[in-house]
This record gives C-alpha cells, structure tokens and sequence, in this order.
C-alpha cells in the first residue's frame, strides 16, 4: 500500500512538471479547471495564479478570456 501511496503521489508531480514546462498559460488554466472546475469559488485568483505560475494581472484577463 505504501509502494502504490508513493507511485500515485509522484505521479502527480511529474504530470504537474510537465504541465509548468510545455504548456502555454492557458492551456494549464484549462487543465486546472477541467481537474477541479469548482476551485474558482473556494481559492483567491491570486493563489491560482500563483500556482499556475502567471502573473495576477495575466490571470485576470486569461480568466475573462477562456468560457467556463
């Protein structure tokens, strides 16, 4: 159990690298939303942009741009 507890868990990070290094802004927006669409609501946009590694300002407009 502790071998598979690790394996999922380093999975996400790896998924979580490659997302950071190949995608555009947007397209890790969108992976975002597609994994936890109610996140919006429950977190300050200037941690998701944080997280997402884009500027607050950016996040804004990309949040206006992209239809939820």
């Amino acid at each position: 159990m502790i071998r598979e507890g690790i394996t999922h868990s380093l999975s996400g990070l790896l998924q979580r690298l490659v997302e950071l290094q190949c995608y555009t802004s947007e397209e890790r927006f969108r992976k975002l939303l597609q994994r936890s669409p109610h996140i919006l609501q429950l977190v300050p946009h200037r941690y998701l942009a944080n997280y997402l590694g884009i500027d607050p300002t950016n996040f804004s407009k990309l949040l206006n741009k992209v239809r939820i």
